[in-house]
C-alpha cells in the first residue's frame, strides 16, 4: 500500500509541476469574445482546487487504518454544495465521518472561477495511519464542469 501512496504522491507532484511550468509566460493572443479560453479555465480551476485542498487537510482528523474515502459533490457557480455522495474502501464509518467532517468544516466553499459552470467536485481522502506513528495521508481533488444538456424540441406522437 505504501507503494501505491508513493505512486499517487509522485503523480500529483508531476501534475503540479506540469501546471506550474504551463504558467510560464506564453505568447499572448487576442481574448475570445465568447469567454475565457479552456486553458485559462483549466488554470483557474487548478488554482481553486489548490486553495481548497489545505482547508480540507487542516480539518481532517486522519483515522487509524488504511482508508480511501471518496466524496462527490455538486458545486454551483456561487460555491454552494449539494448532492453529496460518499463511499469508502474498505467500508469504514470512522473514516467516512472524518472525511465528511473535514468537508463540512471547509464550508462555505469559494465561488467557482468566473466562467466555470455547475461542476462535480471529487475529493479522495487517502490515508494509511498506524497508531504507532507510521502514517501518510493525502487528498486528491478534481473539478469537472457539468455540461448543460441542449434543450430538445418537444416530442410529438403521430397517429
Amino acid at each position: 500500500m505504501r507503494y501505491k501512496i508513493a505512486v499517487a504522491i509522485l503523480l500529483i507532484s508531476l501534475v503540479q509541476l506540469a501546471v506550474s511550468s504551463s504558467a510560464a509566460p506564453q505568447k499572448r493572443t487576442a481574448p475570445s469574445k465568447s469567454g475565457p479560453s479552456s486553458a485559462a479555465l483549466g488554470q483557474a480551476m487548478g488554482a481553486y482546487l489548490n486553495r481548497l485542498r489545505p482547508k480540507l487537510m487542516n480539518n481532517w482528523m486522519v483515522p487509524d487504518g488504511n482508508n480511501t474515502v471518496t466524496l462527490i459533490v455538486t458545486v454551483e457557480p456561487d460555491g454552494s454544495a449539494s448532492e453529496v455522495q460518499m463511499s469508502s474502501k474498505p467500508k469504514n464509518e470512522p473514516a467516512e465521518t472524518a472525511a465528511a467532517s473535514a468537508f463540512s468544516k471547509a464550508q462555505p466553499l469559494e465561488a467557482l472561477p468566473s466562467g466555470v459552470p455547475q461542476s462535480k467536485l471529487t475529493l479522495s481522502f487517502i490515508s494509511n495511519a498506524d497508531p504507532h506513528g507510521d502514517s501518510s495521508s493525502n487528498i486528491l481533488t478534481r473539478l469537472d464542469p457539468i455540461a448543460k444538456k441542449p434543450q430538445s424540441a418537444p416530442q410529438t406522437t403521430q397517429k
